[in-house]
This record gives structure tokens, sequence and C-alpha cells, in this order.
């Protein structure tokens, strides 16, 4: 499982309550069908506690983690993004298959090569990049894109 995944997924059931390290990994195996290792968890916990997305507790001789209103910040920054993608996405293949008289499903096999671009930009935006720099980023490649589209 990629880092970055593996973090918006830990921010998510964090935001569900008050969790162990240990509880965080069982749940990630649950909702994903992988159990990531504690060497993959904690160092992704320590550096969202630097961040100020979580803050922890020692009690009972256990760590329990929970958002802080940074990581609540955070979850709903990626949900937003991940919405206003997915709608673009859609509203794309949409009218790709109306003009090209193509079935969504071949459109969607295109798409295949925007979906690393995605979890890139996924990855990027979990580990705190400047949002503004990602979207400037990803308008120079539509320009770039546009500009071949001309040459034709």
């Amino acid at each position: 499982m990629k880092k970055g995944f593996l973090k918006i997924v830990m921010l998510h059931i964090i935001s569900r309550g008050e969790i162990t390290g240990y509880g965080l990994i069982k749940r990630v195996e649950e909702l994903t069908g992988v159990r990531p290792s504690p060497g993959a968890v904690y160092p992704l916990l320590k550096g969202m506690e630097e961040k100020g997305w979580i803050s922890s507790e020692k009690r009972d001789g256990k760590v329990y983690y929970r958002l802080t209103p940074e990581g609540t910040e955070k979850l709903e920054e990626i949900r937003e993004l991940k919405e206003e993608y997915m709608k673009k996405l859609h509203q794309t293949l949409s009218i790709a298959s109306e003009v090209f008289l193509c079935r969504e499903e071949e459109s969607f096999s295109a798409v295949g090569l925007l979906l690393p671009l995605m979890n890139e930009v996924m990855e990027l935006v979990s580990e705190g990049a400047d949002l503004k720099e990602i979207q400037e980023t990803l308008k120079e490649c539509r320009e770039a894109l546009r500009k071949l589209k001309r040459r034709d």
C-alpha cells in the first residue's frame, strides 16, 4: 500500500475516534484487506503528530491517538480535492463518450493513464504539499496538452 494512501486511510480512521496504534493497524486491515506493518504505521503517526494533525496521550501503558482541529482541516481538504477531481473525471468521461461515440468503458480504459497522476496528487496532498502549487502544475500540464492538440 502506498504511503500517501495509508496516511489518508489512517487519518480517516483516527477522525472516527480515539485509537491505539495496534487498533489502527487492525482497522486499516479491515478496511483495505492489507495489514500495514508497524514499521509503516508508527513513523506516519509520528509525522502526522509533528505536523499537528493528530495528538497522542499515554494511558494504561498504551498510546491513544486523536485528530486535532488541524487534522480535521487537512482531512476535509483531502476530501474536497477528491470530490472535485472525481466530478471532473466523470464529466470528462461522459463528454468523451458522447463526442467520440464510444462506450464509457472505452473512455475509462483511456483514463487509466490518469490514475497514476491522480494517485500522485493525492499522495502530495496527504504529505501537506501546497495545494496552489499542485493546481498550478496541473494547469501547466493541461496547457501543454492543449498545445499538442493545436499542432494536430
